[in-house]
């Protein structure tokens, strides 16, 4: 049995969040090529292990860990990292969206 979640897209001027799909592929392998000078603080494939990797997450995606050690998860060259998940219910998205939103508003502001 499958389980097909109604997920929205989230639009904002600077960012667009949706749920991770094997079509974003192509994409994200151009961009796991660039610049990989911040990337040592979380695993980031190659652009050839780039479809296995989310095979793998779309998977993981569907299963739910508990319990000791679940904040873990594998790293680059076989280390183990610090790994988080969060969500946000429909009915608390209007406050959330309010709260990134000023964050945001006041990052631009500092940035300026």
């Amino acid at each position: 049995m499958s389980l097909r979640l109604d997920v929205p897209v989230l639009c904002g001027s600077l960012v667009r969040l949706e749920p991770l799909a094997l079509g974003h592929g192509a994409d994200l392998a151009l961009a796991v090529e660039e610049d990989r000078s911040s990337y040592r603080f979380t695993m980031v494939p190659r652009a050839g292990d780039v479809t296995e990797y989310l095979a793998a997450q779309l998977g993981r995606a569907y299963s739910v860990r508990a319990g000791p050690g679940a904040g873990r998860a594998p790293g680059e060259e076989g280390t183990l990292r610090d790994s988080a998940m969060f969500s946000v219910i429909a009915a608390e998205w209007p406050a959330v969206k309010s709260l990134l939103v000023a964050r945001a508003a006041r990052l631009a502001a500092w940035g300026d």
